[in-house]
């Protein structure tokens, strides 16, 4: 087991509605919560000021990590139920839909040929680092060596880097790579445009910033500032200048920023 998971139980983030209950619900899902929750106030600068105070990332649902989700859901005007449903978890990155499924973590991933929108939220997330290197196109949907052998370098990385020592490096996805992907590689589990706000947005204006074509807030809200912010980048890079951030652009992200994985530009 890697470290990430300390003994843990291994729900898939997105199995499963997480919310205040008793028993607390427990498992990597929450931890996986609790990490994007505090590093969105670690790495965003929103002119309301302060989302809220960082959370025990312990993989227990408890009243702080209910409270967590009442003011996530209140900052970006989501239905406020307290609940982490397909709605608010798509905030965190994880789009249960995302490119027509099967839902990213709901199947391991460990055979060549295998295709599906979750193998293409896999491409997306390696391709926005310096995965995109050894992926070699932007994601198509299927699961090929390249593909395997980027994932067996995000792998390596985990443990060289003292990530999350403990990852298997095979290749295959499996439970402690896909909790190693949730929580941390933060764009990728779904294309992005206007109106499409969260975690992913907010890595998404810091890579723009850092390029000089953002000078926004660092608020994880897609507006019409970081549409024009994606033309210029895409312009610049010579690809079709829309404004959505989808494969191709995420490819071209990575060749850009070419960073290993837990790194936020």
């Amino acid at each position: 087991m890697a470290a990430f998971e300390d003994s843990l139980p291994t729900p898939a983030w997105g199995s499963r509605y997480l919310q205040l209950q008793t028993p607390n619900q427990v498992g990597t899902d929450v931890k996986v919560f609790q990490t994007l929750f505090n590093l969105f106030l670690q790495y965003s600068a929103p002119p309301r000021g302060p989302l809220g105070t960082p959370i025990s990332a312990d993989g227990v649902f408890g009243v702080s990590s209910s409270r967590a989700v009442h003011q996530w859901q209140q900052y970006f005007g989501l239905q406020d139920d307290g609940v982490i449903g397909p709605v608010t978890g798509a905030t965190f990155g994880q789009y249960n839909s995302a490119y027509g499924g099967p839902r990213f973590g709901s199947r391991f991933i460990t055979t060549l040929g295998m295709s599906g929108g979750d193998v293409t939220v896999l491409q997306n997330r390696l391709n926005n680092y310096r995965y995109f290197t050894y992926v070699g196109h932007p994601a198509n949907g299927t699961f090929d060596a390249s593909t395997l052998n980027a994932v067996q370098h995000f792998q390596q990385d985990m443990n060289t880097l003292g990530i999350d020592v403990g990852v298997p490096t095979d290749g295959t996805v499996k439970v402690e790579t896909f909790d190693a992907l949730w929580a941390y590689m933060y764009l990728g589990g779904r294309g992005l445009w206007q109106g499409r706000n969260g975690i992913d947005t907010l890595w998404l204006q810091r890579f723009l910033k850092a390029q000089g074509l953002y000078s926004g807030p660092l608020d994880g809200y897609f507006s019409a500032a970081v549409t024009a912010a994606v033309v210029a980048f895409q312009t610049a890079q010579g690809i079709t200048a829309d404004g959505q951030v989808g494969q191709v652009t995420m490819y071209h992200i990575g060749q850009v920023f070419n960073q290993p994985a837990g790194t936020w530009p």
